[in-house]
């Protein structure tokens, strides 16, 4: 199995780009898009060695700049990289998540079981035109951060980090599956960063907050508080310390 990619590498020219924006600006049918203004500001920064990854990064990003000037320019901006994340992207959950369990071995083997004898159903599921709801910033950080990658590049869509979470949770109670998957994909709710990052993986921390007291006020006891820090926040845990127990800043020691 392999990727569906389009020529990555290719080098696109300016008048392509054109055309193409002009396409999309077209079928959004946006108001407060100023296509000229637009296609200048892309113009003055253009560089005709960029590939096609980085030529719509600098698209997205220049349009993205524009939202100040009118919010719709986000729109566009976000538009540009959905198109491009779903040319380069496995059509079904299923098929990506066998890609990345083939390559990178990090799915739970029991979630794993599940999706490959029930793949049918679950990509059924999966509304990818809801990945368009987002904004443009907020799609930024979900592809920064957590989107799951295989040799750096980006395997999955948005919708399929909100499948993996209720997968996570009703496993095979598919009625909830689909509640759960569709009031996450329209934005009713989220589930917080470790649950996004970890749901169907292998040892996945799901919980967001640990509340630590250091274990004793001695070497000790507040280095043995940060290993258990360094631990949690490993797996994407949010950590909070009380430091009541510790002696104050020139208390009197018994050792030095």
């Amino acid at each position: 199995m392999e990727v569906k990619r389009i020529r990555k590498n290719i080098v696109l020219d300016i008048k392509s780009i054109k055309s193409w924006i002009k396409n999309t600006l077209e079928e959004m049918n946006l108001s407060g898009v100023d296509l000229n203004y637009l296609i200048d500001k892309i113009e003055s920064g253009w560089c005709c060695t960029m590939s096609l990854k980085e030529a719509i990064d600098y698209v997205s990003e220049t349009a993205g700049s524009m939202m100040t000037i009118h919010p719709h320019y986000g729109k566009v901006a976000s538009r540009i990289l959905i198109d491009y994340l779903h040319q380069t992207t496995f059509d079904s959950f299923s098929e990506k998540i066998e890609y990345i369990q083939k390559n990178r071995k990090i799915i739970d083997e029991d979630l794993f079981k599940i999706i490959i004898l029930n793949k049918e159903k679950i990509d059924s599921i999966i509304d990818y035109s809801r990945d368009y709801y987002f904004t443009y910033f907020g799609l930024i950080s979900l592809m920064k951060s957590y989107l799951l990658l295989v040799d750096k590049e980006i395997i999955e869509r948005p919708q399929d980090v909100f499948m993996r979470v209720s997968l996570q949770i009703h496993r095979e109670d598919w009625d909830k599956v689909k509640e759960t998957y569709d009031l996450i994909s329209e934005h009713y709710f989220t589930h917080a960063t470790p649950t996004l990052y970890n749901s169907c993986i292998s040892n996945g921390q799901l919980a967001s907050c640990f509340l630590l007291t250091p274990k004793e006020d001695s070497i000790e006891g507040i280095y043995e508080t940060i290993k258990q820090c360094a631990i949690i926040s490993k797996y994407s845990g949010g950590i909070g310390i009380n430091l009541h127990s510790i002696r104050g800043r020139g208390a009197s020691l018994k050792t030095t």
